[in-house]
């Protein structure tokens, strides 16, 4: 019976909209920074860009890995598993991510290939090849796709940026025995520095089965230590989060508030090797 319910909570969140994530909702993205903020990730340049917008890890100047782990709900049939791994070279940054969500009866997991590069001082563009597979218990067959996604930044002048990402244009199915596809999504967002220590960003995202969606987000650096607060329209939810620098490794946290269902809590790291370029 209690089995039974968690199945049936899993679907309601599905229904109600982002909060149910995974490969279906979130397309991957991934990262305690980003979820401080509101969601807004798609003009950021960091590691976690491999699962947000991969154009940004073409800004890396060393290889970087990170792990994170969110909680959705204090249940931890709703958990997600993420890592991250990010390699600069001569030819272009290479890239590998994962996420996992779910229990042993409903998960999906979600891998990614990505590559970036630099095509002018100002301007970086990245592409990304995804593997889904979803299990829903014994009972009914596995679910499988696979989708890319293009993202692109560009840096405008010394204060402004913009990022721009699309997911699954060719629209993907998910089944073989029914006609379910994979959404398209659509990113575009800016981010501007008020100062050196003041960072707000702010974007629109558009699924090809859900009303528009903005976030948007601000970070406040105080010399290793990060402030971050934002807020997401659809559905309504407030995010606030934290950062710290010790040397190459970094360490986040943030929290979520549903006004219905709740709070979801995530933390990140992230370690960043010597310089290769």
């Amino acid at each position: 019976m209690m089995n039974k319910g968690i199945v049936f909570l899993l679907a309601a969140l599905m229904l109600l909209g982002r909060q149910s994530v995974g490969a279906f909702e979130a397309h991957g993205r991934a990262g305690a920074r980003q979820a401080g903020m509101g969601g807004a990730s798609v003009s950021l340049a960091d590691v976690w860009s491999l699962m947000n917008n991969p154009a940004g890890i073409a800004a890396l100047q060393s290889t970087s890995a990170g792990i994170a782990f969110q909680n959705r709900f204090f249940m931890k049939e709703l958990s997600q598993r993420s890592g991250v791994v990010a390699m600069p070279s001569s030819l272009g940054t290479f890239g590998l991510g994962f996420t996992q969500f779910g229990y042993r009866l409903y998960n999906e997991n979600f891998v990614r290939l990505a590559y970036a590069r630099n095509l002018h001082p100002n301007f970086r563009a990245g592409l990304g090849f995804n593997y889904i597979y979803v299990q829903a218990g014994n009972e009914y067959p596995a679910r499988q796709a696979v989708a890319f996604e293009l993202g692109v930044q560009q840096r405008i002048n010394r204060q402004l940026s913009m990022g721009a990402y699309l997911f699954n244009p060719a629209r993907a199915g998910i089944s073989e025995n029914t006609n379910d596809r994979l959404p398209m999504v659509m990113r575009f967002g800016l981010g501007f520095h008020f100062t050196d220590q003041l960072y707000g960003l702010a974007e629109v995202e558009k699924q090809s089965d859900r009303k528009p969606d903005i976030r948007a987000g601000l970070e406040y650096q105080y010399h290793q230590f990060f402030l971050r607060t934002g807020v997401a329209v659809n559905p309504s939810i407030f995010n606030f989060g934290m950062g710290m620098h010790i040397g190459s490794f970094s360490i986040d946290i943030s929290a979520g508030l549903h006004q219905q269902l709740g709070t979801t809590l995530q933390a990140g790291m992230q370690f960043n090797l010597n310089k290769v370029r």
